[in-house]
């Protein structure tokens, strides 16, 4: 006999819905996942960064 994830899943959250505690043992516990994105938008930005062009020219003779 096999049962399917989405059959344990189903079982699960109807468990929560009639006031049960199987969720809890979820990795989650019912938690949302965050989206890759909203990660990625606080990733790689630099405070005060002055632009290259603004470098002085010693720079440029070394």
């Amino acid at each position: 006999m096999s049962v399917s994830h989405e059959t344990i899943y189903l079982h699960i959250w109807a468990n929560k819905a009639a006031g049960g505690d199987l969720f809890t043992y979820l990795r989650r516990q019912g938690k949302a996942y965050q989206s890759r994105r909203k990660a990625r938008a606080r990733r790689g930005h630099i405070k005060n960064r002055v632009s290259i062009d603004e470098r002085p020219e010693i720079v440029e003779r070394l």
